[in-house]
């Protein structure tokens, strides 16, 4: 019998079967907003041809749309708050921290399943060992949670 599951599939990425490489070799489809097109370039340019393969295209292109909307919500808290005053005084949650709250969320979520998280690319084993050391290595997920969550670096690196 043939390799199964995951090991299966790992060989096929290693080998490079439908691989990105980048941007050109895997290009962002047109529909895409300019904001998740940059989503895109960045970070299939951040993997290593082979990570990203044909039936990834769908997942990667609702990961961009959804890093892009919590951007987009997370300007808009920047600019009007998190809270607004109705029309009879009563204080209430602005809706773009529900937007950004739901786009985090799919962009977590979507982030696992891509494998570009570094928790989805570990074993259970090496989780232990550097969870034991306390020495995790940097790889390029890394990067991506901080310019996603962290306003700071967000809006000078993707802008």
């Amino acid at each position: 019998m043939g390799r199964r599951g995951t090991v299966g599939a790992l060989s096929r990425r290693t080998r490079g079967v439908g691989a990105a490489g980048s941007v050109k070799d895997y290009p962002a489809p047109s529909y895409l907003s300019p904001l998740a097109k940059k989503y895109w370039a960045l970070t299939v340019e951040a993997f290593p041809a082979g990570h990203f393969v044909s039936c990834d295209r769908v997942l990667l292109e609702q990961f961009c749309e959804a890093a892009a909307e919590h951007k987009k919500a997370l300007d808009v808290i920047k600019k009007e708050g998190r809270f607004y005053t109705d029309a009879k005084g009563v204080k209430r949650i602005h809706p773009a921290v529900t937007d950004a709250r739901d786009a985090r969320r799919a962009v977590c979520m979507l982030g696992t399943k891509l494998r570009i998280t570094k928790h989805s690319q570990m074993s259970q084993q090496v989780a232990r060992t550097q969870a034991q050391d306390g020495d995790i290595a940097s790889r390029a997920s890394d990067t991506f949670a901080d310019l996603l969550f962290n306003d700071s670096s967000s809006s000078e690196v993707w802008q």
